[in-house]
């Protein structure tokens, strides 16, 4: 990311520490990126941003209140079809060998 230009990566300098499971955070975070990168052929901008933020009850799904700690990823590519984005909500199974 760093070599690349129009990337920039916006990160909070000081962040609670967050139990997570870092194989399935940096896998998640490499297709993210991955994807923006394939959004933005022709020289786009990717950003990154880790923030803090304070949640209540059901304001975000089934989560419960509380302190969360987010990442946020964004282009400036043209964004998906309607086709495309109602795909990229269904679960992705592969057969197992």
């Amino acid at each position: 990311m760093a070599r690349a230009q129009g990337r920039h990566a916006l990160l909070a300098r000081s962040l609670p520490y967050v139990r997570i499971d870092a194989a399935q955070f940096e896998a998640s975070l490499l297709n993210l990126v991955v994807n923006a990168r394939d959004a933005t052929p022709d020289g786009g901008t990717i950003r990154l941003r880790s923030f803090c933020a304070t949640l209540t009850d059901g304001q975000i799904g089934t989560l419960a209140g509380g302190s969360y700690v987010g990442i946020e990823v964004a282009d400036t590519g043209d964004g998906m079809s309607s086709d495309t984005a109602n795909k990229a909500i269904e679960p992705f199974l592969r057969p197992s060998r």
